[in-house]
């Protein structure tokens, strides 16, 4: 049985689909470009010759007249069922919370088989994977490698001024203190014209607008300036 996408009616040959279509719904040459869209929207039945281009019409289909056909089947048991709705309610009802991936290496358990495969791979990983970039510090968890860089590698006061000994963990307070404390003091000197800064980034920039190709220059030779 196919079903015309224009005006609903049914016939049983999709042959006979097509003449109706181009007789009764469109011009020639539209016709083709339509049939064109109705193929690639079609959808065939693979129990029977049957075609639509509606998948509501295929699953009502598939039930009235294919009741043994059961696609839909439960990953926890060998229960199977015609509608993917129906497998939700089954499973919603039979495994919700029930736990059956056992762990054989601990008592855990997990609803599906890969969490169970994650449990393993993060809590009985034998080789310490994960490396600390800033030490030599390994860890098997994520979790643990976080804790770790947060309290020892983090709010580190790293970033230190170039006219006194302050340190700060930022390169915002840096900029900060030395606008505070330093702000005569400009020791980048540009050797194109008068400009002075106080700091590199303001050096960098008046380089980049005012010397252009000089800038150009340097930051090919140097690309990490």
């Amino acid at each position: 049985m196919s079903v015309c996408p224009f005006c609903g009616k049914k016939f049983f040959s999709y042959r006979v689909l097509i003449v109706h279509v181009t007789l009764n719904h469109v011009s020639e040459s539209q016709a083709k470009a339509n049939m064109h869209i109705l193929n690639f929207l079609m959808k065939e039945c693979k129990m029977c010759d049957y075609t639509t281009p509606h998948y509501s019409h295929l699953k009502r289909h598939m039930i009235s007249k294919h009741k043994d056909y059961e696609p839909f089947q439960c990953h926890f048991c060998n229960f199977r069922t015609s509608m993917q709705v129906t497998l939700r309610r089954h499973v919603r009802l039979n495994h919700t919370n029930k736990k059956i991936y056992q762990c054989s290496k601990c008592d855990f358990k997990a609803l599906t088989n890969f969490s169970k495969q994650i449990h393993l791979n993060t809590v009985h990983l034998d080789s310490r994977s994960i490396h600390c970039s800033e030490c030599d510090f390994r860890s098997k968890r994520i979790s643990t490698m976080r804790k770790h860089i947060k309290s020892n590698h983090i709010n580190k006061k790293s970033h230190q001024c170039s006219f006194c000994g302050f340190k700060t963990d930022g390169s915002g307070k840096l900029k900060r203190h030395i606008s505070k404390k330093h702000s005569d003091e400009k020791p980048f000197q540009c050797t194109l014209c008068n400009y002075k800064a106080a700091q590199f980034s303001n050096f960098k920039r008046h380089l980049a607008f005012k010397h252009s190709q000089v800038y150009k220059i340097i930051t090919t030779l140097s690309p990490y300036i």
